[in-house]
This record gives C-alpha cells, sequence and structure tokens, in this order.
C-alpha cells in the first residue's frame, strides 16, 4: 500500500513539473483580440495596428466633386472657396450630396475590420441648402471627435482572450518533444 501511494505521489510530482515546465500554470496573455458590433462579432486576432479612419464623398448626380479622407476633403473645399468674396454666404446647388464616415480600424493577425462610429449623409436643397463652410466644420468635429475618443471606441468595441493557438495544450507537449 505504501508502495502504490509513492508511486503516485512521484507521478503527481513529475506530471506537475512537466506541466509546469511547458507553461501550463502560467499566467495567460489575453492578446487575442475580437470586435463586437450591432451585426454581431468578428475575430481579427492579434493587433499590430489601430487607428482612426475618415471617407467622405462629395457628389452631384453621377459626378464626384472631393472624395478622400476628412483633412483632404475639407482641404479642397476650403481651396475652392479661396477665391470667394464671401464664402460665409457660399451654398451648394440643389442635389449636391456629402456622404461619410470615422471610425476606428483594425489590422490583426487574421483579419482587418473598420468599425464606423459616425456617418453624415446631407443633401443640399432649394429648401435647405448646405454651405459649405458649414459642411466643413461639421467635417471638422466628427474627425476630432473619432480621434480624440478612438481609444474609447476600441475599449468598449474589443475584448480579448488567449490566442488559440497556444491555449492547446497538445500542442505544446509535441513542440517540446521536438
Amino acid at each position: 500500500m505504501k508502495q502504490q501511494i509513492s508511486n503516485i505521489v512521484i507521478a503527481v510530482i513529475i506530471s506537475g513539473t512537466a506541466l509546469y515546465g511547458l507553461g501550463a500554470f502560467e499566467k495567460k496573455e489575453m492578446t487575442y483580440a475580437t470586435v463586437h458590433f450591432d451585426g454581431g462579432f468578428k475575430k481579427i486576432g492579434e493587433i499590430a495596428e489601430q487607428r482612426a479612419f475618415s471617407k467622405v464623398k462629395v457628389t452631384m448626380g453621377e459626378s464626384e466633386i472631393y472624395s478622400g479622407d476628412i483633412a483632404t476633403v475639407t482641404s479642397e473645399i476650403k481651396q475652392a472657396l479661396a477665391g470667394e468674396e464671401n464664402p460665409n454666404d457660399m451654398v451648394w446647388k440643389d442635389g449636391v450630396n456629402i456622404k461619410g464616415n470615422v471610425g476606428v480600424s483594425w489590422i490583426g493577425s487574421e483579419s482587418r475590420f473598420e468599425l464606423t462610429t459616425d456617418t453624415i449623409d446631407l443633401t443640399s436643397t432649394e429648401k435647405a441648402p448646405l454651405k459649405p463652410l458649414d459642411i466643413v466644420v461639421a467635417l471638422e468635429t466628427m474627425d476630432s471627435t473619432v480621434k480624440a475618443r478612438h481609444q474609447e471606441y476600441a475599449e468598449e468595441a474589443l475584448s480579448f482572450s488567449e490566442n488559440p493557438e497556444s491555449a492547446f495544450l497538445l500542442s505544446r507537449i509535441l513542440a517540446a518533444l521536438r
């Protein structure tokens, strides 16, 4: 009986030592990101890059007037208004449409993802004409907000877990035996 107990104790000690050596008892690093959004979730892996993004298009009918990120579009609008005598009184023609969005983008080890946090979709009409300077202010406000709050948006949308590759003990054992 004593021999059996001592064999069990020795087996437990050897097994525990092997597991400890393989890192089974180490605190797991939670670096594997999953984005949660209105439509569900997407696993993006370990994040290599996070940044604020913006996309804007100003069109009239099928013709594109301006497009690009907010800095590009607002710069082009300001440049177009520079030659005007009273830029504050300028309005866009009926049918000029502005569409855009801002948000946070991630590049992960498995995929990319863009989370839209704010949008703009306005059309200049005869009854409610759009003023280019008002649009510049609105776009710059959207841009500064997403840049100031992108980390907050990320904390709300992301959850972290252990990398699935490192979670499988058998793969660790096989790697240790190689």
